[in-house]
């Protein structure tokens, strides 16, 4: 998500010093200042939100089976864990004994979080699919919500130490995302892959390309 609200935050005029907005609710107008929370606005749409959901019935199987992965490593490492501990608690430790059970639970803890990561991939593929999706439209939310709201300059959340209600335009901005993309895809086409490798993708391909083959030499016309 923070990569889809990166592309629209860059887009904004918006100043990266610290601002403290003090004044009454009307001034919103009068200055044509205001903030948003740009990640908060997205993960509040309607598309994201029922994407979530969705995501639980869609993808089943896989958060079945990274469950029953999850509890198998669990029963895996308990005994080790309770081994370790009483090795550790002994009145003279034996540090070997100690650094080989560590490494044995060090061990089950990567395969287990690597094993994880590839049953899950379809999820984290579907997230990041669906954040593309709203981040695509970001952009033009937040016009729509600056133009409505005759703000002319929109500062990032995080540029903001204080302010009052009337300045935040986060639910504008998820009200223009709502209208502009009411619902997302969440199983992406095949092969698809999210935006950074795409593009690092694209690095690698123009590096490995071999450089242009020098223009042929032209026959000496004298």
């Amino acid at each position: 998500m923070k990569h889809l609200v990166k592309a629209a935050s860059l887009a904004l005029a918006a100043t990266t010093a610290t601002v403290s907005f003090t004044a009454p609710a009307a001034a919103q107008q009068v200055k044509g200042m205001a903030y948003a929370d740009l990640e908060a606005a997205a993960r509040q749409s309607t598309a994201y939100t029922t994407a979530q959901q969705q995501r639980q019935t869609t993808y089943a199987a896989q958060i079945q089976q990274a469950q029953a992965a999850r509890q198998a490593d669990a029963a895996r490492l308990q005994p080790l864990a309770d081994q370790f501990n009483t090795a550790r608690q002994a009145a003279t430790p034996d540090q070997a004994q100690l650094q080989t059970l560590y490494g044995q639970i060090q061990q089950i803890q990567q395969q287990s979080e690597a094993n994880l990561n590839q049953i899950l991939q379809p999820l984290a593929l579907s997230e990041a699919y669906v954040n593309e999706q709203i981040g695509a439209q970001l952009k033009a939310a937040v016009d729509a919500a600056r133009a409505r709201a005759k703000v002319s300059m929109l500062f990032t959340a995080g540029a903001v130490i204080d302010a009052d209600e009337a300045y935040d335009l986060t639910d504008e901005v998820t009200a223009e995302l709502n209208r502009l993309i009411p619902s997302a895809q969440i199983v992406p086409p095949a092969g698809w892959v999210p935006a950074a490798q795409r593009e690092r993708q694209a690095a690698q391909q123009q590096v490995q390309q071999p450089a242009a083959a020098p223009a042929a030499a032209q026959p000496d016309s004298r």
